[in-house]
């Protein structure tokens, strides 16, 4: 009798369950919790297949497709990839009306995939929380270090570190003054990646060695998002999460492995800055450097969050670490970018070279045409109706609002002459800014110390060098560790360094 009365309960239990299931994905999937139906999506694409939608063309042309598709449907539009649902932003009105004004309602985050849960700690970084207190107090604490370094300190140590550019440029290069793609790449990736940890970590030196496995380590993490299984499982096709599951089950978890031995550098970096901290010992760093790792243990309270929580030893070090990678991957492709667009511009070189103001000017229309992330996106925190073009269209909660730099950072309206590199534009008092460092609430914190860098870096290298060659082609990469929207990378070639007088 108790095995048939538990029996019973069970089957009434899955019936319950599964009856459940149909009523929120078939039955209420279009109603409001009220009973009436919700508004239309917004316009879609012409699209080939229902089980993948718009997975395999923009896993073919990356977040390039977003322009086609906005040249079809318009500058706010639905579409599914895979079996996920996004919104497409492509003017910067549709940009300020969803990420501005209804920010409140579009400013949350969702981690996605096991290599960006694994590097975010299940969402617990600043890239990556959420919009709660969390996600607050992480931010107040690196504005809190940016603020309190000192521009005499910034500009000295990029000026050492566009040195070591230079330095490693010199020696690289061939009997023709050459230095090829793939070199030039390496020696811009370990620059920048020991640029973030010296500036985040509070390190005056890093071991070469230990960079090198650093960015092995980051290029494994990257090949790993683009997996096909995992990639299914992030698009939400049937059946996908299971194959996965199984897969990490016969062959395990690589990302948590990775994600790992990266942390070993960054658990050890921080005991010694704790270590230093705690016994007063007097800092190896000057006055002015930023303290990321104190600003972080020691969350100041806000007008509303008058007793902030603090957070624990390994969620302050997973921010560090998520900081310094993030920071370095962007800087070092967008340096590179630079580095290939000026070898084909030696009347820029020579303005550059005459004028540093114009400095900035050429790295913001780098940002502009080749930003490093040209698309990213923020998600709905709740269900919600958007007005556009005098029409009412439907955003559920967790449908993400992805930014589509392709086509906004070409819209003639707001930079003439769009399809052309103009560094000039920028010189107007009124220039429209570029969106390459995001907009709203999650706009980089990190974008005037970055825009600095590349600054530095471009005018040590046109006062040394005259380049040649260059190439600007992209190709864009469906991974990026941080984000499913993946980056876009130039693809290069060799460039000449001829030694100037």
């Amino acid at each position: 009798m108790g095995w048939a009365s538990l029996f019973s309960s069970l089957g009434a239990f899955v019936l319950t369950y599964v009856f459940s299931q149909l009523l929120s994905l078939y039955i209420w999937k279009d109603k409001n919790p009220d009973g009436t139906k919700k508004k239309p999506w917004a316009p879609s694409p012409q699209l080939s297949s229902r089980l993948y939608n718009g997975w395999e063309p923009f896993d073919v042309l990356g977040s390039k497709v977003f322009s086609n598709w906005a040249a079809e449907c318009g500058a706010f539009l639905s579409v599914k990839i895979g079996q996920k649902r996004i919104h497409v932003l492509s003017s910067t009105e549709a940009v300020k009306l969803a990420l501005v004004d209804k920010e409140q309602h579009n400013s949350a985050k969702l981690v996605q995939g096991s290599v960006e849960m694994a590097m975010s700690d299940n969402g617990q970084t600043v890239f990556a929380a959420p919009f709660d207190f969390k996600w607050q107090r992480v931010r107040r604490a690196v504005i809190a270090a940016l603020n309190q370094t000192s521009p005499e300190w910034l500009t000295k140590f990029y000026s050492q570190q566009t040195e070591k550019l230079v330095e490693a440029i010199r020696q690289a290069k061939d009997n023709q003054g050459k230095v090829d793609s793939d070199q030039l790449r390496g020696l811009i990736d370990m620059v920048c990646l020991e640029t973030s940890v010296i500036l985040v970590m509070q390190q005056q030196q890093v071991d070469a060695e230990q960079i090198e496995k650093m960015l092995e380590l980051m290029v494994q993490l990257e090949q790993e998002q683009q997996q096909p299984i995992y990639k299914a499982s992030l698009y939400r096709v049937p059946g996908a999460p299971f194959v996965e599951a199984l897969y990490k089950i016969l062959w395990g978890e690589k990302a948590i492995r990775w994600r790992n031995r990266l942390l070993d550098s960054f658990v050890a970096w921080t005991a010694q800055v704790q270590e230093q901290e705690e016994t007063d010992t007097p800092s190896t760093l000057p006055d002015g450097a930023p303290r990321f790792r104190h600003k972080l243990a020691d969350i100041q309270p806000s007008k509303f969050d008058a007793a902030p929580e603090q957070f624990t030893k390994e969620q302050i070090i997973m921010n560090l670490m998520h900081l310094t990678l993030h920071s370095a991957k962007m800087l070092s492709t967008s340096l590179f970018t630079l580095i290939q667009r000026l070898a084909t511009l030696p009347d820029w070189q020579v303005r550059a070279r005459d004028n540093p103001e114009l400095a900035r000017a050429f790295v913001n229309e780098c940002l502009r045409v080749s930003p490093p992330v040209p698309a990213y996106a923020h998600a709905s925190r709740v269900d919600q109706e958007f007005e556009w073009n005098g029409q009412l269209y439907r955003i559920d909660n967790g449908d993400e609002l992805v930014v589509n730099l392709h086509t906004i950072h070409n819209d003639e309206q707001l930079y003439p002459k769009a399809s052309l590199f103009q560094p000039d534009r920028f010189l107007a008092q009124d220039a429209h800014k570029h969106y390459a460092f995001g907009v709203g609430r999650r706009h980089c914190q990190g974008a005037q110390v970055s825009e600095a860098f590349l600054e530095q870096s471009l005018l040590a290298l046109v006062a040394t060098f005259s380049l040649a060659g260059g190439d600007v082609e992209q190709r864009h990469h469906n991974s990026g560790i941080w984000s499913w929207l993946g980056r876009a990378e130039t693809i290069g070639t060799s460039v000449a360094f001829k030694r100037r007088r």
